[in-house]
């Protein structure tokens, strides 16, 4: 049951036969496990995918239920930098694209992490289409194990994420089948190093049309779906608006910033920008209102038989 933390469990027989008994009145979610296999709940059609409620305030006894678990997938392989050393401690993650809302976003499903030489094996993976991304626990050859968000200064080199095989995010990448009870061995991952910069420039607000002080600026490393695989570095303007972003690395990127007036009206800008192996500076920004789009949803004339008598409009429609 959803609303409470009670659990009634079992172990199956060898014919994987079982018997939860004595359960309370109530909403369940029946799930199964074992070794070797893929977890899976009663209804779900496919991993991760939604599951049926057995609803025992109905009727007391529920008999003949069937759950087929289906064999997890294998994959392995090696994570090293462009002189051939290991890369150890990288986290390994195999994520599968979805939508949701009708957005294109890229769910977790698996993750490990590399031992000393570098080699990492993801087990029981429910089969599927995945990307797979590598994400170095070190940014600099010296350092031991410095967290993902702490960059580098400007000039020194970084190890930035990557996707399988050799790609900076998911536009590049392959998709990788894995069917069930399979193995994919040699998925090795080359982890280049990057130059880093910095970006600077001065926001305007325009609203007021005075440099924007105090405004919080952004820059979104990468265009992937995953959060992952994406790394942010924030600061705030000066007194004249000014701002520096340091440590980024080549690529193409996105600019965030926003501020709010003494009369908390809010100006904001988001735009697209390429960075090279040099510094970026100069930028001008100018940070605007947020605009409102506005509009109707109506079924088309042609479509008039096949909707229900009387509706003209669609409500709750997602936009």
């Amino acid at each position: 049951d959803w609303s409470s933390d009670v659990c009634f469990s079992d172990l199956t027989s060898n014919d994987g036969s079982f018997a939860l008994k004595d359960v309370a009145p109530g909403r369940y979610t029946l799930a199964v496990a074992a070794p070797g296999y893929v977890r899976r709940e009663f209804g779900q059609k496919r991993p991760n995918g939604p599951a049926t409620m057995l609803d025992l305030s109905l009727s007391p006894t529920i008999r003949g239920l069937k759950i087929s678990l289906v064999p997890g997938a294998i994959i392995s392989g090696r994570v090293y930098d462009q002189d051939g050393n290991a890369v150890p401690r990288a986290i390994v993650q195999a994520l599968a694209p979805r939508y949701v809302k009708g957005a294109r976003i890229l769910v977790l499903g698996a993750s490990t992490t590399t031992d000393d030489r570098g080699e990492y094996r993801l087990f029981w993976t429910a089969p599927g289409n995945y990307y797979l991304l590598a994400i170095p626990a070190r940014l600099m050859p010296e350092d031991t194990a410095p967290a993902l968000n702490e960059q580098s200064a400007p000039g020194l080199q970084f190890y930035p994420p990557q996707f399988y095989p050799n790609a900076s995010d998911e536009s590049q990448a392959s998709l990788v089948r894995l069917d069930p009870g399979g193995e994919l061995r040699g998925i090795d991952f080359l982890i280049p190093r990057a130059e880093t910069v910095a970006v600077s420039g001065r926001l305007i607000n325009g609203i007021t049309g005075q440099p924007a002080s105090g405004a919080t600026v952004s820059i979104r490393m990468g265009r992937s779906q995953s959060t992952a695989s994406t790394m942010t570095i924030t600061t705030q303007s000066d007194r004249e608006g000014r701002f520096e972003l340091g440590r980024v690395i080549p690529g193409a990127h996105t600019i965030h910033a926003i501020t709010s007036t003494a009369a908390s009206r809010t100006a904001i800008y988001r735009g697209e920008i390429q960075v090279g192996s040099k510094d970026v500076s100069g930028l001008d920004i100018r940070l605007e209102p947020p605009l409102t789009i506005t509009g109707k949803i109506t079924i088309d004339a042609g479509a008039a038989g096949l909707r229900p008598s009387g509706i003209n409009e669609i409500g709750r429609a997602h936009v």
